[in-house]
């Protein structure tokens, strides 16, 4: 339970040498959510910095299951244990929404995780000179971007956007000489609404949209605010599978229709849209995105039955697995994909993957509502938000 930064890295790294897994918790949750996640987990240990030690304290009932990073001895040996660790050893577990209204943690190996890194470099051909954002939205997007920086010796440089707000990003952006930027959609959408147009982003190479679904009227602004030589970058991701799709885009380029194409499939993951009986269908129909590859998570914490739903042994003998993602996606002609959204309740707000059945679940579980049903709804500037109607 750290702040994003130095330290944050440092614990992160510590635990891996140590051969253990980690889980992210975030201050900016509610403490009701964080305590839920240090249940669910079965964590031995948390870590807090001096920022977070107080919060951290009133979640845990063990003042020993507490460790404040700014207190930790120096003069404790530094040098690395003697320890070999297997691919399938696990590395951390990512928690999302979950719909039952209980959060699920997803588990990564690190044969999993060096895998995303190892994507998400091909994609921007990351190295040594770039300078990295993290704007982190949720805890998965601060573990690969953290590992993805470091692990291509570029320099990560977070942002405390929740604190320092958008206004502020600009200036920031060019003081830093940041090169890669990730943004979330509605994040994009935030800070591009308070740019004048005046604002020189000279070092900028790629921006990065992720998280939700990327509209036209995004590139739009993108081609309006930024210099011709930044790329436009999106695509599709799951917490279970990583990366799958990627689309780049640069000032030159135009398409039809609203939304933008989420691309093609990225190495080692192969795409297939089956029909609600489990067979493929032919172009241009809408069916589910299924995931065939070695590289996927091992699964969800401490819920086989969950797994043995969403993920499968490939029928064809081939040794790799199939993941069912809940999104559903159309096939052009030439390969190249459009998501056409979730066959679930789950949605995108502000980044964060949210069940709508778990809002839900929260609002019923208060003594003066009887009924609840939960939708999201786009505002005029292509944002989600949540919109609860409820009987007393």
């Amino acid at each position: 339970l750290m702040g994003k930064g130095a330290r944050l890295m440092a614990a992160m790294l510590a635990v891996l040498k140590a051969g253990k897994f980690f889980i992210l918790l975030d201050s900016s949750f509610p403490k009701a959510r964080n305590v839920a996640l240090l249940e669910d987990s079965q964590a031995g240990l948390v870590i807090g910095d001096r920022e977070n030690a107080s919060l951290a304290r009133d979640m845990i009932t063990n003042p020993g299951r507490l460790l404040e990073f700014d207190s930790i001895d120096l003069s404790i040996s530094p040098d690395n244990l003697d320890l070999y660790l297997v691919p399938k050893a696990f590395a951390t577990i990512l928690y999302t929404s979950g719909s039952t209204g209980e959060p699920k943690g997803i588990i990564c190996d690190h044969r999993d995780l060096l895998h995303r890194i190892m994507l998400r470099t091909i994609e921007s051909q990351a190295c040594e000179h770039d300078r990295i954002a993290l704007l982190p939205t949720g805890t998965a997007n601060a573990v690969t971007n953290s590992f993805f920086a470091l692990l291509n010796g570029a320099m990560l440089c977070p942002f405390a956007i929740q604190k320092e707000g958008v206004i502020r990003l600009a200036k920031w952006l060019s003081e830093e000489r940041i090169t890669i930027c990730p943004f979330s959609s509605s994040l994009f959408r935030s800070f591009t609404a308070v740019l004048t147009g005046e604002e020189t982003f000279p070092d900028l190479r790629i921006i990065r949209l992720r998280s939700e679904t990327v509209h036209k009227s995004d590139f739009e602004i993108f081609k309006k605010l930024f210099p011709s030589h930044c790329v436009f970058v999106t695509g599709l991701a799951t917490s279970e599978t990583g990366q799958l799709t990627t689309y780049a885009l640069n000032n030159n380029i135009d398409f039809s229709g609203d939304g933008v194409p989420i691309g093609y499939p990225v190495q080692d993951k192969e795409i297939l849209l089956l029909d609600d009986a489990g067979n493929e269908i032919a172009g241009n129909q809408v069916g589910e995105i299924v995931v065939r590859s070695r590289y996927l998570a091992v699964g969800y914490w401490r819920r086989p039955e969950l797994t043995a739903t969403k993920f499968k042994a490939d029928p064809n003998g081939s040794g790799q697995r199939l993941c069912f993602t809940g999104d559903t996606g159309v096939r052009l002609p030439d390969g190249c994909l459009v998501h056409k959204g979730r066959k679930d309740f789950r949605v995108k707000i502000r980044g964060y993957g949210v069940e709508l059945a778990e809002v839900e679940q929260s609002l019923l579980a208060h003594s003066a509502v009887k009924q609840a049903v939960v939708l999201a709804r786009q505002n005029d500037s292509s944002n989600a938000r949540l919109v609860a109607y409820y009987t007393g």
